[in-house]
């Protein structure tokens, strides 16, 4: 391993011998257009919700090799990994359940209505991205069922010109990746097409895996109108060595997902209508021990079907939007049986522009399941301008989950779901402070949530299988601040590019007997997350990323990541060293992540790239 180890580090060192090449810095927009805090765009200054923004410079100079490391970097957001480079990870918001964080496509919901492990098996590889808006807190009276503790919006590139990119990379533990990438517009017809494909044999006995990404996207503008198609696959095949239970070391699981979407939007004086139809499709196959497959083997078949029809209406003090959406779940399974759904809602906000510096949102979503009937999730924003760049800002909202399949029917000789389960609630309460110049962004807040009915896998003994239960009452209270700044000062431009740091805390406090949890209550409890971007050094680019995770019931770390890369026209060099100083840690306890991953890359475009370090 130390020899290497050596090789990389002298890779580097030619790579930074190298003559200076003339740079440019990337530019990093700290007041863009956001649409995931309301359905109505606005800009990040005027929001009045806690939102962070990774935009498409910030995640190619990021250096991350997925979505999953990309959002470790951001402010709030709770990444528990089974396994490296995207294998399977769980995304929490605020201390909530990963269950309880929605995630969305261009603005389309991906919950997997089997189980939420399976939200993160994205159609998307990192370079179809063009930004990511994460909104921390319950977004219920926007997207109805499963935006209880945030959301996090993908939002996919629309490139206007033709491209055409290569990227081939290797690195320990016999890791291959390539990918491939094509845009080709032809009048007013975009079109664009990518695949990855990533190989590990693993850090550790049965942790090898195989991950295949393809995405299709194509947009058409004809005058006053928009239409737009998504297509996406994403294949992965996993050594799962404990991955649901410590007692198998030889548990092994392969997923399919297929998703599609179309959409057209109409635009007018007085707004826009938009429509939309998508379908996700979800295959997932898993092995208890996949030396003894007789012994307990799962086949589950997920589809959700969703249909929307909304419109925007903008006036001189007010602005409307307005919508409908229904929706289709079912399931056919060996272990959780053949179960279907049905669920619609309408949703409608406002915006009032009262004064150039009080301005509020108020806005309900009304949902109805089969199962289990209506649910009314209303909320309130507010935004108070005290100078030119601070705000304050506050929230009131209901939120709420539906349970999935897999806890409502599962059984296997570890875990048993629950068919009585109700749906969770939560009411939440916020306020925070927005500090936004054209060099820095920063913010300080405070939230509460009081959930009831929530739902978690526990157990009172070590001996019992893990059981699905309506966990009485939970209250969440924590304190978010965060800061990016790009250097305005001559001296400090000369040394540092960009810099962020972000503190959260989050305090729990549950009403209810003893349990041992496996989700719910293992949040984290201080995080800091910080991420240095000098300048360039030698004509080389670099970043740092420290992060300090301090979770309940277990042992606090510190994990140290580095990106270096190297610009030679049309082709990149780029070395990636994840947990540097080889720190032993565990997402999950008894699931030991992997020590110092290093990567050396390539790429090659034939266009102009949007960040030239």
């Amino acid at each position: 391993m130390q020899k290497q180890t050596n090789k990389y580090l002298l890779f580097l060192s030619i790579l930074l011998s190298i003559n200076r090449i003339n740079a440019q810095y990337p530019v990093y927009d700290f007041d863009p257009v956001v649409v995931t805090s309301s359905r109505i765009p606005t800009a990040l200054s005027n929001t009045m919700r806690a939102i962070t923004v990774l935009n498409r410079e910030m995640i190619s100079a990021s250096g991350a090799q997925s979505v999953e490391a990309l959002l470790e970097g951001a402010a709030g957001i709770d990444v528990q990994s089974r396994g490296p480079l995207g294998v399977q990870s769980d995304i929490s918001i605020r201390g909530a359940g990963f269950e309880q964080t929605l995630i969305l496509i261009d603005g389309v919901k991906l919950s997997d209505p089997q189980t939420a492990h399976h939200n993160m098996n994205l159609p998307v590889s990192l370079n179809d991205i063009e930004q990511i808006e994460i909104l921390r807190g319950g977004g219920s009276k926007l997207y109805g069922p499963n935006a209880f503790g945030g959301v996090i919006n993908i939002i996919t590139r629309k490139i206007l010109i033709p491209e055409t990119r290569i990227q081939i990379s290797g690195g320990s533990h016999s890791l291959y990746e390539g990918s491939a990438a094509l845009s080709l517009p032809v009048k007013n017809i975009t079109n664009q097409l990518s695949i990855n494909k990533k190989h590990s044999d693993g850090y550790r006995h049965n942790t090898d895996f195989d991950n295949l990404n393809l995405f299709y996207k194509s947009t058409l503008k004809t005058g006053t109108s928009d239409f737009s198609l998504s297509s996406g696959y994403t294949e992965k095949d996993f050594g799962a060595n404990g991955f649901y239970s410590l007692s198998y070391p030889n548990q092994r699981e392969d997923t399919k997902t297929l998703f599609v979407d179309t959409r057209a939007v109409l635009h007018r004086n007085w707004g826009q209508i938009s429509t939309g139809l998508n379908w996700r499709r979800h295959n997932d196959h898993y092995l208890l021990n996949f030396e003894h497959p007789e012994w307990y083997e799962n086949t589950h078949r997920t589809n959700v079907i969703q249909a929307d029809v909304q419109t925007t209406i903008q006036m001189k003090q007010f602005a409307h939007n307005i919508g409908i959406e229904l929706g289709h779940d079912d399931i056919n399974s060996n272990n959780l049986g053949n179960h279907r759904r049905q669920r619609g809602g309408v949703f409608y906000e406002t915006r009032l522009n009262s004064s150039s510096k009080l301005d509020a949102m108020i806005g309900a979503a009304t949902y109805y399941y089969s199962d289990w009937g209506w649910n009314f999730s209303p909320g309130i924003d507010v935004g108070y301008r005290l100078t030119d760049h601070l705000r304050w800002t506050a929230s009131l909202g209901k939120a709420f989950r539906v349970p999935t399949f897999t806890e409502l029917f599962y059984t296997s000789p570890a875990s048993l779901g629950n068919p009585a389960l109700k749906p969770e609630n939560a009411l939440t309460v916020e306020q925070n402070l927005l500090w936004n110049t054209p060099n820095l962004h920063s913010s300080i807040g405070v939230f509460y949530r009081k959930g009831t009915d929530l739902i978690d896998w526990v157990k009172t003994e070590d001996a019992e299988p893990w059981q699905a239960l309506n966990i009485a009452e939970i209250q969440t209270a924590g304190f978010e601040s965060e800061l990016s700044v790009k250097p305005a000062s001559s001296v400090l431009n000369s040394v540092i590019h960009r810099l962020s740091i972000s503190y959260n805390y989050i305090y729990n406090s549950k009403s209810t007997a003893a349990y041992t949890s496996a989700y719910l209550l293992n949040n984290l409890r201080n995080q800091v997350v910080a991420s240095v971007v000098p300048v360039d050094v030698l004509g080389a680019h670099q970043r740092w990323q420290i992060r300090y995770e301090d979770r309940l019931n277990q042992t606090s770390h510190i994990i140290v990541d580095a990106h270096f890369s190297r610009n030679f026209g049309k082709v990149e060099l780029y070395l990636n060293v994840a947990n540097i100083f080889n720190i032993d840690y565990a997402d999950f306890s008894g699931l030991p992540m992997p020590g110092r991953w290093t990567t050396i890359g390539i790429s090659y475009s034939l266009a102009p790239k949007s960040r030239i370090p």
